[in-house]
This record gives C-alpha cells, sequence and structure tokens, in this order.
C-alpha cells in the first residue's frame, strides 16, 4: 500500500512538473499582442471595446476602487472618457508569466502622455489574463500610482531660456548615465555678474522621495524634496549659504505645455528672516 501511495504520489508531481515546465516555455508574443490591442482601445476611447476585453464578471481596481463585471466597466470607462482626453498610452517594463497553458500574468507601468507634462500619468499595472475558446481575456486588471519617479521629469530634458527685468540665464537638462539622474546646469546673468548652479535630481534610495541636490558657484548648497501637484511640482528647498545662513523656501514649477513653465520661489527665509516671494518666471525651450 505504501509503494502504491509512493507511486501516485511520484506521478502527481512528474504531471505537475511537466505543465510547469510546459507553462514557464510558453510564448509570452500573445499576451503582449492582446495587451497594445488593449491599448489601441483605450487611446481611442472606445469603452464598448474596452469592456469586451473582460471576462462577463472580470473585476477592474485602482487603489481603493473596484469595479465588477464587464457591464461595469463600460460604464466606468464611458464616463472617464466624458472627462478627460485619453492621451497618448504605452506599456513600460513590461514581463509575463505563465501559471497554466490557460492563465497568464502581465505586469508592468501604463504610461499616459499629454500635452500639458503635468497631465501625465504613470501607473503600475497586473492583469490576470484568461485564455478562452482561444482568445486571451482579462479577468482581472490592478492599477496603482506608481509613486515619485524620475521618469516623470523627463518632458524637462532639453536647453532652456528665461529673462527678467534685471537678468537673463539659461537652462540645460540632461540624463546621467543609465538614466540614474538628471543633471541640471543653470546660468543666469545680470549687469554685475554670473552665477552658475549644478543640480542633480533623483530617487533618494535612503528615503525612495524624488529629491535635488544643489551646488551654486558662490559656495551655496542646498536639498529639496519634490512632490506631484495637480497642476505641476513642487519643491520644498532647505539650503545653506557659502556664509553658514540657513535658506529655506518653496519652488513650484507649473508646465503650460511640452515647451514651456513657470517657476515661483515662495515662503522664503535667510536666517530666519522672512523674504517676498518672487515673480513667477517664465522658462520656454530652446531646443529639445
Amino acid at each position: 500500500m505504501r509503494f502504491r501511495t509512493s507511486c501516485l504520489a511520484l506521478a502527481a508531481c512528474v504531471t505537475i512538473a511537466a505543465g510547469w515546465t510546459h507553462a514557464q516555455d510558453a510564448d509570452p508574443a500573445p499576451i503582449n499582442a492582446r495587451a497594445q490591442e488593449l491599448v489601441k482601445a483605450l487611446t481611442g476611447g472606445d469603452a464598448d471595446a474596452l469592456a469586451n476585453f473582460w471576462t462577463p464578471t472580470g473585476e477592474y481596481a485602482r487603489d481603493a476602487v473596484t469595479i465588477r463585471g464587464r457591464d461595469n466597466i463600460r460604464k466606468a470607462y464611458a464616463e472617464h472618457f466624458k472627462m478627460k482626453t485619453t492621451g497618448k498610452l504605452t506599456i513600460a517594463e513590461s514581463s509575463v508569466r505563465f501559471l497554466s497553458d490557460s492563465v497568464a500574468v502581465q505586469e508592468g507601468v501604463f504610461t499616459v502622455n499629454r500635452d500639458n507634462p503635468a497631465d501625465n500619468v504613470r501607473n503600475k499595472f497586473s492583469v490576470l489574463y484568461l485564455k478562452i475558446d482561444g482568445t486571451w481575456h482579462v479577468g482581472m486588471l490592478r492599477e496603482q500610482s506608481e509613486g515619485p519617479a524620475l521618469a516623470e521629469l523627463e518632458w524637462m530634458v532639453g536647453d532652456w531660456a528665461f529673462k527678467t527685468e534685471n537678468v537673463e540665464g539659461t537652462m540645460s537638462v540632461q540624463f546621467t548615465k543609465k538614466k540614474t539622474y538628471l543633471l541640471v546646469q543653470t546660468r543666469v546673468k545680470d549687469v554685475e555678474d554670473e552665477e552658475v548652479a549644478t543640480q542633480i535630481i533623483g530617487i533618494d534610495p535612503a528615503s525612495g522621495k524624488l529629491k535635488s541636490w544643489t551646488f551654486e558657484s558662490d559656495g551655496s548648497i542646498g536639498t529639496a524634496e519634490w512632490v506631484r501637484t495637480e497642476k505641476g511640482w513642487l519643491a520644498n528647498i532647505t539650503a545653506t549659504t557659502a556664509d553658514g545662513e540657513p535658506v529655506k523656501a518653496v519652488r513650484t514649477l507649473t508646465p503650460t505645455s511640452l515647451n514651456e513653465f513657470t517657476y515661483l520661489s515662495t515662503e522664503r527665509s535667510v536666517d530666519g528672516e522672512k523674504l517676498a516671494d518672487s515673480t513667477p518666471v517664465k522658462v520656454t525651450r530652446v531646443t529639445k
């Protein structure tokens, strides 16, 4: 009896292992192709076509919201398309794994780019695909905000110029090798002098937050933590002058298009003494 039980268990293990190997060797191309069809329907704003990707009892979830059933998903997408333009949707950092011959999971990042970078979106996603009658359908799609990411500021790469009543300046933004950081070089000239600032923007590995480190030609140094706002980005600045005086400020960066943004410095103080807010400065792209 023991021998028979062991044989049965061994046979089951061999069967499971064979199925697992087959799933591991499955071709991800059909899943990737199906995902691109989904992207096309999303970009086209077609709620009916989108809903048909789901199984009749499929689910869509984002943050704390879960929508169940194909008909409810159709209604939700229809309402969404009335309120907001779809933009250019792409899939980044995608990977596919098969749980069986008819079940697969795709994970990656949805990126949505629009004319105004402040409206761009990056969401992590996970899709459970079920193969039914030879076609891959969505059983469940989950999205969540990616959180701070340097890719949010990729639109800034290029050369920029700005001018006020008293000064004029240039700004050059480029990625470092492997796109680990953004390197920003700013030059500001007035009638008497020219100041140069070097800034590095990236994810702080200690906190996971988007931060910047700034070094100015007069010896001042500073750091800032960047956060998204409805209209752009906000940087909370803590700095030290070359004379050792503490500096604080809040700088807001508000894009109006891919080729123009304004920045404004508020809540400023040097050595505890409050300063007036700066006037908004318009910055225009020179090259992309």
